[in-house]
């Protein structure tokens, strides 16, 4: 599997009953309360697949409720000095890593476009007393919820 790949939920089968796969609208997801929810460009009809896992650019296979590092999909410009013969400076835009559980998976049933949907977390100053490890948190005590396309480029 490459990454960037999803997988679907499966199909549930009842005796006599086929059925299809469960669609959902964009509103029917978290992705409606995403910070950048009006920023994915998408039709107000379209119908999503909730998918099983996506493939990462470590080929891990991350599903709903695993912890990831992604690109957010906000551009940070940060000027770099350029060395030549007189010091000239230029912009540089970034994509920064953002940490975040994963709390949905969709892909569109007609293009395939698909997204991570994405609780974000930060990481604190200070470490954990006993364990000494990094901690991680909502900004302000309160959930912030990003969506970041689930292809890699």
């Amino acid at each position: 599997m490459s990454a960037g790949m999803v997988k679907l939920l499966p199909i549930k089968h009842e005796k006599n009953n086929k059925e299809a796969r469960i669609e959902l609208r964009w509103a029917e997801t978290a992705a409606a309360s995403a910070i950048n929810s009006e920023c994915v460009e998408r039709d107000v009809n379209t119908l999503l697949h909730r998918g099983k896992h996506v493939v990462a650019q470590s080929r891990d296979q991350c599903q709903t409720g695993m912890w990831v590092f992604a690109k957010s999909p906000y551009s940070v410009s940060k000027t770099i000095p350029k060395f030549e013969t007189t010091l000239k400076f230029y912009i540089k835009l970034t994509e920064p890593l953002v940490t975040g559980r994963v709390l949905d998976i969709l892909q569109e049933v007609r293009n395939k476009s698909c997204f991570v949907v994405l609780d974000i977390f930060h990481i604190a100053a200070t470490r954990h007393q006993i364990f000494g490890m990094p901690v991680l948190r909502h900004r302000l005590n309160e959930s912030q919820i990003l969506v970041v396309p689930a292809t890699v480029s």
